[in-house]
Formats: structure tokens, sequence, C-alpha cells
């Protein structure tokens, strides 16, 4: 039959677009139905490509080779059945649409399938045209449905990762409350405090009380106001350190809310720099003379018009009106590189070069700081020069710089519990997390090695993966330790071996995991637990007359609607859908497909007033010698509100993408530009469409 049906309906497939082309695993044991079923669901607008297995093994052999689209399985087949099929994808996590397409009068076995997590049920029965007509309109809705759920998450977590990758502290608040709805891992840091102690409170807790007017710190009510300056002010820490910050801050809407998006640098640093440096120039005068340094006033045709008793002492006191670059670097003309050149040509205020100079001690490396002298109009007519030595200074840099490799080795890489050992497992330097996770004071750790805390191997294979790590260069692994009170907890350790001072060590970033071991274990025994509770679950089901009456209806629906069955049995479904005219219910009854599946959505109403959305597949059945329908309703409140979470939230960071005081990109796999938000725009200078798309280079 499905042949002569396949050769009616026979027409040229339409090629298949590779970004539409929907790929799918049809189960059934019948060989012959499978090869006609392919060839009909294939001509289908070229939108399928059609792979057939005859058993569930065959079919999980499959299935974890490729990945499929969707999966549409017959119930009956030797050995395992479809619902063993179902069982096993959804156990092993693999929530691939899933149709079960069998026999007419499997309507048991469809209510089963759906309690397990099936997506549709259609049955094979009735005319070619009409049956297979059904299951493709409910390949494509099963498909898109499952795509576009994707999409939205893959769009929210790209978004989230940018927002918690930036370098910069982002704070997101209520424009009108002040209350902090979400910030960024840099913001948390930069105040010290954890997010928790930070989303739901008023952003005045990072201000000092000076910095609060009617409740809001000033520097949030200027930014309330839409000016969208940038603006300096103090936050406090949770420690009450004191930190200098300019904030740039935007505002924008989110479901009809009014956001302050405001991201915060931390210029504490910059201050106290710039603070010394004013100090220092002030102080300059003062101290000429004791300085052990030279100064020198240069003129715009480079003649010396003044120098300090310093360089008179190295260069001879004839100094003035000689040229400044024949006396302090004995050249004929200026120097390469002149910070004071440099100072006349471009007006800059402030020019530091390094060079060599001759005197009585020989060659010595200078710091050459070059400063603009101007008249009351604001014209350079001359330039000041302070010669400092940096002889020793450069030597001094060179082992500051070593100690700094090792300070950001040890700490700057890792916040966990960082260790550097040497060859024999023992610890040259480690930081506070490292003897905290294990209970010893900093003194009693550091006389300890590897092998007197290691639980799992023995002194010799300790060794033994020091040996291999130093050959391959890194390691991760996990591993027990044994604490100083002898508790044995679970350790997570990541080493990389690193070179200092010519000689090379363990960095070991160790992390403890017992917590997050008990909540695994603890996480399967709940999903075990959920697991069993679910399979002897039914969804809400009526058996309904076709004069719109309850003839049966299941113990869930009298316990999720609140009625008992007796209540229910003297009901229709007009009762529970009371939103609906009466008229509009009983249309769906008289338009029941006779073969088909008819499926809707809908909102009950439970006895005490709540409404519930939810999905109802509803199809022809006998019952007791008389037709009826079957209704099967599920629950689908909480995946919409799952639904418009993940829109809200995509939604919402997307905006903060977009209004970030940082310039950001997003780049594919293949270093293609996927994505770039307005401030790329502004500070690049490139429009979206001479960027979208193109490779980064």
């Amino acid at each position: 039959m499905l042949e002569s049906s396949i050769k009616k309906t026979q027409k040229k497939p339409v090629n298949s677009k590779p970004e539409t082309l929907i790929h799918i695993l049809h189960v059934d044991n019948d060989a012959d139905f499978l090869k006609c079923s392919k060839q009909i669901l294939e001509m289908h607008e070229g939108s399928f490509q059609i792979e057939t297995a005859l058993s569930v093994k065959e079919a999980l052999q499959k299935n974890r080779q490729k990945p499929y689209d969707v999966i549409v399985a017959d119930y009956r087949m030797p050995k395992r059945n479809a619902l063993d099929l179902l069982k096993e994808l959804r156990n092993g996590g693999n929530d691939v649409p899933f149709i079960l397409f069998t026999e007419k009068g499997r309507e048991e076995v469809a209510i089963e399938a759906l309690n397990l997590g099936a997506d549709r049920y259609f049955n094979k029965s009735g005319k070619p045209k009409t049956v297979y007509g059904e299951l493709a309109h409910g390949i494509i809705a099963a498909v898109k449905a499952k795509r576009a759920e994707k999409a939205l998450q893959e769009s929210e977590e790209k978004y989230r990762r940018q927002f918690e990758a930036s370098m910069d502290s982002i704070f997101l608040a209520d424009a009108e409350t002040g209350i902090t709805v979400d910030c960024n891992r840099a913001a948390t840091k930069l105040v010290g405090r954890k997010k928790s102690e930070l989303i739901g409170k008023h952003q005045r807790i990072l201000h000092s009380p000076e910095a609060i007017e009617r409740g809001f710190s000033r520097t949030f009510v200027q930014h309330r106001k839409g000016r969208g300056q940038v603006l300096e002010d103090q936050i406090i820490t949770k420690d009450g350190k004191i930190r200098a910050v300019i904030i740039n801050a935007t505002t924008f809407e989110v479901e009809g809310k009014k956001l302050i998006q405001a991201t915060f640098r931390d210029v504490t640093d910059k201050k106290k720099v710039e603070e010394q440096l004013r100090r220092e120039r002030e102080s300059l005068e003062l101290v000429t003379a004791n300085i052990g340094a030279g100064l020198t006033v240069i003129s715009k045709d480079y003649k010396i018009l003044w120098a300090n008793k310093f360089l008179k002492n190295i260069c001879g006191e004839d100094l003035k009106g000689k040229t400044c670059y024949s006396v302090y670097a004995n050249r004929s003309s200026v120097c390469p590189g002149c910070g004071v050149k440099e100072i006349f040509e471009t007006g800059k205020n402030h020019v530091v070069t390094e060079q060599s100079v001759f005197g009585p001690e020989g060659q010595r490396i200078w710091e050459i700081t070059a400063n603009p002298i101007r008249d009351e109009k604001g014209n350079i007519v001359a330039a000041l020069e302070l010669y400092v030595s940096v002889s020793e200074r450069k030597q001094l840099e060179n082992k500051l710089r070593e100690a700094e490799n090792r300070y950001h080795a040890i700490f700057d890489k890792a916040p966990l519990g960082i260790l550097i050992l040497d060859s024999t497992g023992t610890a040259v330097e480690f930081n506070e997390e490292a003897h905290r996770q294990l209970g010893y004071s900093r003194s009693e750790f550091a006389k300890l090695t590897v092998c007197d805390y290691e639980v799992l191997e023995n002194a010799e294979e300790t060794r033994a993966r020091m040996e291999r790590t130093m050959k391959r260069g890194k390691d991760d692994f996990e591993t027990k330790h044994r604490t100083k009170t002898g508790e044995i907890r679970d350790i997570r350790n990541t080493v990389q071996v690193i070179e200092l001072s010519g000689k090379k060590f363990f960095q070991v970033i160790t992390r403890d995991i017992s917590e997050q071991k008990r909540t695994e274990e603890a996480l399967k025994e709940s999903e075990e637990k959920y697991r069993q509770l679910l399979n002897g679950m039914n969804d809400t089901a009526w058996v309904i007359g076709l004069d719109g009456s309850f003839l049966e209806v299941n113990d869930a629906a009298a316990e999720k609607l609140g009625y008992s069955r007796e209540e229910l049995l003297s009901m229709g479904p007009k009762d529970l859908s009371k939103n609906w005219p009466e008229e509009e219910v009983q249309t769906l009854i008289d338009n029941m497909p006779k073969d088909g599946i008819q499926v809707f959505e809908a909102t009950h109403f439970t006895k005490d007033g709540r409404q519930v959305p939810v999905e109802i597949s509803s199809s022809l059945v006998t019952y007791k010698g008389k037709q009826a329908i079957l209704s099967i309703a599920r629950d689908i409140a909480e995946r919409i509100k799952a639904r418009e979470k993940l829109r809200q939230s995509e939604e919402r960071y997307r905006t903060v993408f977009e209004n970030t005081g940082t310039a950001m990109c997003i780049l594919e796999a293949d270093k293609t530009v996927s994505m770039i938000n307005r401030r790329f725009e502004e500070l690049g200078g490139y429009s979206r469409e001479e960027v979208v798309g193109k490779k980064w280079t």
C-alpha cells in the first residue's frame, strides 16, 4: 500500500539547503516500512535526511556515532521497545526530540512515552498522505522548538561570558531604587565582596556616608539624570579601604524597568603616582644642590642657559652658551630621540629618555626627564632637563623584575592554593590558601614535603609523577590530602613547570573539591530518586464523552487541580478552561481528527482559582464500547517561565554588551568576528558591516 502511495505522490525532490536540513533517525523492525517511509519523508520539500535502524541496539549505536535532530520510533521492536530506547536516551542526558510513530490502539503506550519525555505521538494507521503530512509537520515543529531553545541558551551564555570576562568592574542597578541587580567578577574583586553581598543590596554600601545625599551616592544621582558623563569618585571596600575610581555610566530599559550600568575603573595607583610626581616637582628646586642629580635649562637653539653644581662638577664650570649635545653627549648634532627636541616640536609636557653620557667615571646610563618652560602666554621658551644616574637602578630593576615574575607566577595566575615546589617536593613559596586548606600554620607547612600530606601515592610514586611532569611540562590530576587533624580531603592539582632565576620549579594550583564531590554524590542520589518518582507519575488525563462530559479522570488530575474524583466526573472541559467560550470547546470536540492527534495549548483553572498553562494532546479512543476522546494535559508553566527568563536574560546581557564602556567583540573559533558593540565602533572607527564576518588578523 505504501509503495503505491509513493508512486501517486512522488515528485521531484527539491535540493536541500544545509542550514535547513533535518537529520532524522527512524527506528522500526520492518525494513520494507522503513524504506517506504524514507522515500516519502525525503520528498518533503527536501527538508529531511533519513537514516534507519532496525532495533534499539542499532539505534543507540548510530546515535553514539553522530547526533540527530530528531528520533522517530515504532513501539514494538525485538528484545527492547521504543520506551526502552527513550529511557536510555533520557537517562544518558540526551534531550534529542523523540516522536513515537506506532499503530492505533497503543494510546496507553503513548501516555507512558509522554511521561518519559517524548515530544510527540503519531498514529501509523490511516491514509499515507495524511499520516506522513502530520508526521512531517510534527518533526519540523519539534526540531524548530529545540533549535530555538538552544540558540537562545547559546546567545544568553555568550553575553554572560563577555559580561563576566570584562576587565572593568560592572554594576547593574535599578535606576529608581538603587538596588544592585547584577555585577561581574571584576566588580566583586574591586570591592572585596561576594556577589551575594552585592546583588539585592543598595548601591550606597559602596560609598562613604559623606558621599550620600537623600539615600543615594552623588554620582549615582548625576548618572540617573541621564547626563552620561564620566565622573571621579571614591568607594569603600568590605575591609574599609578607600579606592579611587572613574565611573562611566549609561541608562537603558529592560522589560519596562530603567537600569543604570556603571563601569568602575580603579585609578587608585594612578592617583598615588600623580600625587608623588607633584610632590617631587615641588621639592625639586629646594634640593637641587644636594640630590645627586643634574639639572639644566636648554634654550630653543639647544644652548645651555643654566646647569646645577652636579653637572658642572662632571662637565666643567664653563657650560653656559654651549650646545647641550656637545657638552653632555660629545656630539656634533642633536642626540637621536632627544626629549628636548620632542618637546619643542610637539609641545609635550613630559618626556623621559635614556642616554649614555661620558664623564670622569666613564660611561654611565642616565635617565633624562625633559619638561617645557612656558612664558605667561603658554608658549614654550626653553626646556628643563633632569639627569638621574640609573646604572645602579637598572641592576635593582632586574632583581625587582625577577621578584615580580615570581610573585606573578605564584599569586596572579590562580585564586586558589598556590605552591612553588622544588625537585624534592618542598614548598619554597606558597600562599595562605595552600596551608589553610590543610589546617597548618605557615611555619608548620614550610617544614613539610608533598609526601607528608599525600594520601593516594607513596613517596616513590610521588617522585615518579614529579619526574614525568618535569618532562611533560604540566599535569592535572585529582588526589587526596591529609589535613593536620587527620581528615582526608579531595584535591585537584594543576601543575605547571616554570623557570625562575634559571632553575625549574613546579607551580602547583590546589583546589579543595571535597564539597564538590559530596554535592555530586548527593545530586546523583537526588536524581535517581527523582527519576523513580517521575516514572511513577502521570500528567493529568481524562476520557471525555463526545457530549463534553468527563467519563474518567486519573489521580494526577484530582491531585493537581484540587478537585475530588467525584467532583471532576460531574464536570467537563468547559469547567476547567473557564476562559474559553463553551462553543469553542465543543468545536474542538467536533473537529477531532479520526486518525491523528489534536495538540493545542490551554489554561486550566484549579479549584482554588490558580491558572495552570498546559499542552493538551487528544485522540479518539473507544471507551466502554463507545467512541470517546483521550486527553492528556502537560503542565508547561515552567517551560514558559524558562523561555521567558532566557529571553529576558539574553535581552539584558545584549543590552549590557551594547552599553558597556569597554570595547568588545566576539570571535568564533576560526577568528571570524561575529559581533561588536557600539564602543568598539566608536573606538575603532569601523561600522558593524565593515567588521562582522571578517577574519581577525
